[in-house]
């Protein structure tokens, strides 16, 4: 029983320390994926993509697989800004109900 307990801890603690960071990518949240390194990212609410960029940027390494999605926010920056200034690796990315048009 106690064997299965320290289980249990070890990989909670493992899990939470996937998403030290949380304070610092407010207003994004994070969770552990499924597999170990690989983090979930949600941006949701977003007033711009500049935002979601100084938020999460040089916040994750390398080894980390970021699942992004950012959803119902105003990205109409987007084409101003990379995806590259994030320097984190970013494995699926989901733009859902987000403020995107093409301009002319």
């Amino acid at each position: 029983m106690a064997t299965l307990l320290y289980t249990i801890i070890g990989m909670t603690a493992s899990a939470s320390l996937n998403c030290a960071v949380r304070r610092e990518i407010s207003p994004c949240t994070c969770s552990p994926g499924l597999f170990a390194n690989n983090i979930d990212v949600k941006c949701e609410q977003m007033e711009s993509f500049g935002q979601v960029v100084n938020a999460l940027q040089d916040r994750f390494t390398e080894d980390h697989n970021i699942w992004l999605t950012i959803s119902h926010s105003q990205l109409l920056d987007l084409a101003a800004l990379s995806f590259w200034e994030m320097n984190m690796n970013i494995k699926s990315l989901r733009i859902n109900f987000d403020n995107l048009r093409e301009e002319i």
